[in-house]
């Protein structure tokens, strides 16, 4: 995604998938859906934070970095931000296993330009993403130890 600059934070509202681990579902193709509530305490609870925040469908990729990019292209007119390789998986097994999950992520390389940042830029945007995380776990500590069916 254009917007998106090295160090940014992300919030996946949802992970499309590259994978074939869970293709074959009855036929079918199962979403990858984070816990909604925990999403959203994730999303309120940037305001108190300066941080470069996005949110959105991501997708998760089977391979680290592709030889060409004309699938990520397919996924950025579905207005798809980001990629990364856990969060889909991350979603089915946690739903199955009815844990809540989300997913936050740190921008570490803009694909279509090949660029990966350097360490200081990217040590920043993980220290941003440990103080938010921290601070969201510390507000949001009673739902987050219930299950998810509570």
């Amino acid at each position: 995604n254009s917007t998106l600059n090295i160090s940014d934070l992300v919030i996946a509202t949802g992970a499309h998938s590259t994978h074939t681990l869970f293709r074959d579902f009855n036929n079918s193709i199962i979403s990858g859906i984070p816990d909604f509530k925990l999403t959203y305490m994730l999303l309120k609870n940037i305001e108190k934070f300066n941080f470069k925040i996005h949110y959105g469908a991501i997708v998760t990729s089977e391979f680290f970095y592709e030889s060409n990019f004309d699938l990520y292209h397919k996924f950025l007119e579905y207005n798809t931000l980001a990629v990364e390789m856990e969060t889909y998986p991350l979603f089915l097994i946690s739903n199955k296993n009815k844990i809540k999950s989300a997913s936050l992520l740190t921008v570490s390389d803009l694909v279509f330009q090949q660029k990966r940042g350097d360490k200081e830029i990217l040590q920043k945007g993980i220290d941003n993403m440990i103080k938010f995380v921290l601070d969201t776990i510390v507000e949001n500590y009673d739902y987050m130890i219930k299950g998810i069916e509570e």
